[in-house]
């Protein structure tokens, strides 16, 4: 018998107000009002809690404000973590489905307001080095602007400030996890402050009494929900009331150290449950459950202090040098395009890895410097030519003769040995167990794994061969 109801699943990612900036006047930035019906509500849990900011809360929340792009268009909350650094969801910043508008970052600013009021008194352009490459000048975890439930783990970003309108200002950051903060919110000491789109954006409002909810929650969560929420250990669900334009916004944990930031709102997930008429369509609601979804302060907090006191890079150009240089020593294997992806940003992170750095996955000048002095150490005849010095590199008709072989960086190298010996023991490989990953190397690979897809040495691939028969080339 076919049921009579529909299950609609709901994942909102809270996106930045329609309520559109104007440009900045003599000491203020207007906000043009918009109106409530234009703006969905369903990310207020039950009743709406919402307070305008007391009076008392006004010191805590001075390092709260909106980021912007000039001309209008959407608004979301931000908040300061450094004088010349804030945080924000990553949708807020690279965008989000079905945008009217591309946003810039070269035309987007932070404001701050002056105590609770509506007016801004001071703001700042972010610092941008690419306008096509948003990746290169902040510091996220690459939200790829789908609405997809998984993706709230990576909906955060740092970005520069051209001016340090933060200092004094900046909000103090705790590590705490789910359970921790739950233990928190049952004593009534989790809030959320931040900017709301169905109130025009027009002050701070306060919501308290939150709540944490568990992944296995069966009445809020459908199965799926359940299943995937319990892959991650970076979000926590909460109860925290946040309509659009609150994207970005922190929540506190008030203890007797002070207030701290735990986690930053990022959107809604849910489902509703409609009864369906005899022709097949939706009919009325007949139930509807919302939570709201934050991302954990220590998602962010380990490269704030790297990312705020280290120099950018300063082009496209630099970046492909980048990947020129880690694609040289065989921990990069997509192209070298300049952009600034999962892929480049994995790579970059085993390679500070591998010379005892933080590894974090950002682009810098230093990182730079370090990959080029790092690769001129090694043997003219395990580089590829394209990382060779002008000085070093032969005519075109003997650049043949050049080994086009990739080596790996010191701390790689025993890596690829490992590699090559268990390749060798598969009987796919006799060549030298020299540590140069080359066309001898990569057939073998191939010839292991049944694919071209393995091309590069990595941790992965050396997990897929140990599981192999060890006589599969035989």
């Amino acid at each position: 018998m076919r049921a009579n109801w529909l299950i609609v699943c709901l994942v909102s990612i809270s996106h930045a107000s329609s309520a559109a900036v104007g440009a900045p006047t003599m000491r203020a930035l207007q906000l043009e009002k918009v109106k409530n019906h234009d703006l969905r509500k369903v990310d207020v849990i039950g009743r709406d809690q919402r307070v305008r900011l007391p009076n008392e809360l006004a010191a805590v929340a001075k390092g709260i404000g909106i980021v912007f792009q000039s001309g209008g268009g959407w608004a979301c909350t931000a908040f300061c973590v450094k004088p010349s650094v804030i945080a924000t969801n990553a949708h807020c910043l690279f965008g989000r489905p079905n945008q009217r508008k591309t946003i810039r970052l070269d035309k987007t600013r932070f404001a701050l307001a002056a105590n609770n009021s509506g007016s801004f008194y001071k703001s700042s352009s972010l610092v941008v080095r690419d306008r096509k490459q948003p990746g290169l000048s902040l510091y996220s975890g690459y939200y790829r602007s789908r609405q997809s439930l998984l993706e709230f783990r990576n909906d955060w970003a740092l970005a520069k400030l051209g001016s340090p309108i933060c200092k004094g200002a900046e909000l103090e950051i705790a590590k705490l996890s789910p359970g921790q903060i739950s233990q928190e919110a049952k004593g009534d000491r989790l809030l959320l402050i931040g900017y709301h789109g169905d109130k025009q954006m027009d002050g701070k409002w306060l919501s308290q009494r939150c709540r944490v909810r568990s992944t296995r929650d069966r009445k809020y969560l459908l199965p799926s929900q359940r299943q995937r929420l319990q892959t991650v250990d970076s979000l926590v669900l909460h109860t925290c009331d946040a309509t659009r334009g609150a994207s970005g916004s922190p929540l506190f944990v008030h203890s007797q150290n002070g207030f701290k930031v735990v986690a930053m709102n990022a959107g809604t997930i849910g489902f509703t449950k409609y009864r369906r008429t005899r022709t097949g369509r939706r009919g009325r609601i007949v139930v509807s459950r919302a939570t709201n979804v934050a991302v954990l302060s220590s998602t962010f907090a380990n490269g704030l202090e790297r990312f705020s006191s280290e120099r950018l890079l300063k082009s496209v150009k630099e970046f492909e040098r980048v990947q020129q240089l880690l694609q040289s020593i065989g921990l990069y294997g997509g192209p070298v395009d300049g952009l600034y992806g999962p892929g480049s940003r994995r790579a970059i992170a085993e390679y500070e890895r591998s010379n005892q750095m933080a590894a974090l996955g950002i682009p810098t000048r230093r990182l730079l410097t370090h990959l080029e002095t790092h690769v001129a150490k090694l043997p003219v005849q395990s580089r590829t030519l394209a990382t060779l010095a002008p000085s070093e590199r032969t005519t075109s008709s003997s650049a043949s003769t050049v080994q086009t072989d990739t080596a790996t960086a010191s701390g790689v190298l025993p890596l690829v040995q490992r590699i090559q010996r268990r390749l060798t023991q598969l009987g796919c490989y006799q060549g030298p167990i020299d540590g140069l990953w080359g066309p001898q190397s990569r057939r073998a690979l191939t010839t292991a794994l049944g694919s071209s897809q393995f091309a590069q040495p990595s941790s992965a691939v050396l997990a897929k061969l140990n599981i192999r028969n060890t006589t599969s080339c035989r």
